[in-house]
């Protein structure tokens, strides 16, 4: 299911140019890029990104942001049907809001909490007039799309710092300071009641 815009109202601060989900993802190849801020997501299947010579793998919630003009391609994993969602956008406020997100030419999402994956499917039906109020309401709901991302990346990356801390302090548990109990035979285990001991927290 898709809708691609013809009438579109530049002037608004977000604007939407293409919005589909359930897509029986066609190959694409685009050498120089599309003209729009282009998101896709993965619903079922696997699809291969290509971007600035990076190879992404794109399984169910995951998904990639693209700057305009980013030469990219992308095609279904060989022998899988790979279904998408997809969000075209732009607008006045658009290039503000890719600082914000600390988007440089592309953002790669390798999980996509509930929320935003359902969001493209439950906001479809907002985007399928054309008359001035609802092109309002459809500026909205892309400042609300991009809010929604930005608290995915925000959770990815604390997600990745905890990981890489529990990590870290695993080894200097076991390595240094290792906490003799029958029960502690998870290393995540020893590193909190360590971390209790030094009154970390």
């Amino acid at each position: 299911m898709r809708i691609h815009f013809t009438n579109i109202n530049q002037d608004l601060p977000l604007f939407c140019e293409n919005i589909g989900y359930d897509w029986h993802q066609e190959n694409v190849q685009r050498p120089k890029g599309y003209y729009y801020y282009h998101w896709l997501q993965s619903q079922t299947g696997t699809g291969i990104f290509m971007v600035d010579n990076q190879r992404f793998v794109l399984g169910p919630n995951q998904g990639i942001l693209l700057e305009p003009n980013v030469p990219h391609s992308y095609q279904a994993k060989v022998g899988e049907t790979w279904q998408t969602s997809f969000l075209v956008f732009s607008g006045a406020i658009a290039g503000n809001m890719m600082t914000y997100l600390g988007v440089n030419r592309y953002l790669y999402v390798r999980h996509i909490q509930l929320q935003l994956s359902q969001f493209i499917q439950k906001s479809f039906g907002i985007f399928e007039t054309e008359d001035l109020e609802s092109t309002y309401a459809q500026s909205e709901k892309l400042y609300e799309f991009l809010l929604l991302l930005k608290r995915n990346v925000q959770h990815q990356a604390t997600s990745s710092l905890v990981a890489a801390i529990v990590q870290q302090l695993s080894i200097i548990s076991i390595s240094i300071m290792p906490i003799k109990s029958p029960t502690a035979t998870c290393p995540g285990t020893q590193v909190i009641r360590w971390l209790i001991r030094i009154k970390f927290f």
